[in-house]
């Protein structure tokens, strides 16, 4: 099978993912249909799902090594991965993920009538500078990265899938900020310039934009 009809699958979904996610183009669809907005975010999520499923889908299923490291570089990859593995369900059981994907909402909605105050978002909110936000920007791309890199034996599907999904971290994370710095202004550029992006800022890892 054809690496081409993937590769355009998930150019879509990046592409499709950041552009949905403007609040310019939120702010123009609820100008023509206001009653979507509490169901904007859940149907947003919907999609980015569906064309992500479809991705994986159309994935050839090459599983020709690349690489497996030996011994005690293999258990210590493993320990790596395990570890970055534990740290991410544990960010994303202290995430608001019903805010995220939209549920809250439409239950908020359905239930009490209530709209998002902030574009599709319940509120403005605060900015998160605690936990393991005072030390990166985006700990749940971070762990995801480590988890994705520290596989001990990938295939060339497990390879194409990993080098897709960081390279979307790393410049959709350009963005995400972008919208960030509207939302919360001088507040989230102070924030950028003592906090590095994936890693802390005394690695200098992040180089694009402003991490």
């Amino acid at each position: 099978m054809s690496w081409i009809t993937p590769t355009l699958i998930f150019l879509f979904f990046c592409i499709s993912h950041s552009y949905l996610a403007e609040a310019s183009v939120k702010e123009w669809v609820f100008s023509k249909a206001p009653k979507i907005r509490p169901f904007y975010r859940i149907f947003y999520s919907l999609f980015s799902v569906l064309l992500l499923c479809l991705w994986i889908y159309f994935l050839p299923n090459d599983s020709t090594l690349i690489y497996s490291f030996p011994g005690m570089a293999k258990w210590f990859l493993l320990a790596i991965n395990l570890s970055s593995f534990i740290f991410l369900i544990y960010i994303l059981l202290k995430f608001n993920l019903g805010v995220f994907i939209g549920t809250r909402q439409v239950k908020d909605f359905l239930k009490f009538k209530k709209r998002p105050e902030y574009l599709d978002e319940p509120e403005k909110g605060t900015l998160i500078t605690l936990g393991l936000h005072k030390y990166v920007r985006h700990p749940i791309y971070t762990f995801s990265m480590l988890v994705l890199i520290t596989n001990p034996a990938p295939t060339v599907r497990e390879a194409y899938f990993s080098v897709c999904v960081i390279l979307y971290f790393y410049i959709g994370s350009y963005f995400e900020e972008k919208k960030l710095i509207q939302r919360f202004g001088e507040e989230y550029k102070s924030y950028q310039k003592k906090t590095g992006r994936f890693f802390p800022s005394i690695i200098k890892f992040s180089t694009f934009g402003n991490g």
